[in-house]
């Protein structure tokens, strides 16, 4: 999908647990072969609520998609703070958060 869109860069934020690093060791190899480049890869503390640390760094390198391997509350936390700062990819992808429905409820129309 990022691929047909032409978006040609992007970063990979998560936290610091297994299933980020998980996703985080295939990621990088799918995003060159969709010619993608990652430009940018945080693991953030596993505990954190506050994200503007990793937001700030994701606005620095404005990329075209924002993958977020990332869990219910990091994903609202994320959305959050990634609009509270204007940052608006072309597409951001989380990982697990997004597909829940806790997540449209809280988030909604953010």
């Amino acid at each position: 999908m990022a691929k047909a869109r032409g978006l040609k860069t992007a970063v990979l934020i998560g936290d610091d647990s297994a299933f980020p690093h998980a996703i985080g060791s295939v990621v990088p190899d799918l995003a060159k072969d969709a010619g993608i480049d990652i430009a940018y890869t945080e693991y953030y503390p596993h505990s954190s609520s506050d994200y503007s640390a990793t937001v700030l760094k994701v606005k620095s390198a404005n990329p075209d998609l924002v993958i977020a391997a990332s869990m219910v509350p990091d994903s609202i936390g994320l959305v959050r703070q990634l609009k509270a700062s204007n940052v608006v990819p072309k597409m951001l992808y989380m990982a697990v958060g997004g597909s829940d429905p806790a997540f449209g409820k809280d988030v909604g129309n953010e």
